[in-house]
């Protein structure tokens, strides 16, 4: 049970991470700013207020990047 949480843990933070950051750095050589790329996330929960809430819908999108990836972890595993 130890092994499988550990690889959850590892398998989920290296996604969300390695992910969320090709994702930023792909838009940004768009124009486009980080903050618009996770209210982009957020905008899946929040609809089209994502947009006007600033760095707040911003880490609630980066927070969902990150559930998804240790949800999608914990399935494979």
């Amino acid at each position: 049970m130890v092994e499988a949480l550990r690889a959850i843990v590892w398998g989920g933070a290296s996604c969300a991470v390695l992910d969320g950051l090709a994702a930023s750095v792909q838009f940004g050589l768009k124009g486009i700013k980080p903050l618009h790329v996770w209210q982009g996330v957020a905008s899946g929960l929040l609809g089209e207020r994502a947009f006007r809430e600033g760095w707040l819908s911003g880490g609630i999108g980066l927070l969902l990047h990150f559930a998804i990836a240790f949800s999608v972890a914990a399935v494979f595993v």
